[in-house]
Formats: C-alpha cells, sequence, structure tokens
C-alpha cells in the first residue's frame, strides 16, 4: 500500500530485493536440527514468519533475514548488523542502548 509513495527507482530496489530473498529462501538448507540454538526471540519470529530461514550448504552459522518493509509516513528503514546483546536491549527497552 505505500509501494506507490516510492519512486520508481526504489520501486525497482525493493522488488530486486524481494526477489533475492526469494531465491535464498528457496535455496535455504533446514535448520529443524539447529533450532536449539535460536535464541527464544528468533525463534518465535522464525514460527510467526516474520524471519525467514536463508541458512546455505556449509554455512558457519544460522543465516535469518526479514523481508525489506516500506517506511511509514515520517520514517526510514535503517538496516545494520547487530549483535544479541543489542538486539535483547532494544527488544526490552524500545530504544538502540547509548553508545
Amino acid at each position: 500500500k505505500n509501494m506507490e509513495r516510492l519512486s520508481p527507482r526504489s520501486q525497482n530496489q525493493w522488488t530486486t530485493n524481494h526477489k533475492k530473498l526469494e531465491k535464498a529462501i528457496k535455496k535455504a538448507i533446514s535448520i529443524q536440527s539447529l533450532k536449539y540454538r535460536l535464541l527464544p526471540h528468533e525463534s518465535q519470529l522464525l514460527d510467526d514468519g516474520l524471519l525467514s530461514n536463508i541458512t546455505h550448504r556449509n554455512a558457519s552459522s544460522i543465516w535469518l533475514e526479514a523481508a525489506s518493509s516500506i517506511p511509514g509516513v515520517g520514517f526510514a528503514n535503517l538496516y545494520r548488523p547487530m549483535g544479541d546483546l543489542e538486539a535483547l536491549f532494544l527488544l526490552e527497552h524500545g530504544i538502540l542502548p547509548g553508545v
């Protein structure tokens, strides 16, 4: 529904990223025997379909990814790596920890 607010270039980029995610999901290996290694919130997000398993063959860790979203009016998406402690702080407090 927010797609029409995006420029044609941004729409194209979103579509490209979505196709890459779909391809990665199709190529992913099963992680059923490794699910015990996930943190509780990761497991819940995976079970709820908010995260997707994109773990590739011979991966040294479990790879999870969420589809890109289209931000609401006045907001922007920010993507960056986040460690477990930082993610847990964000989940608990609703804000990123101070630096």
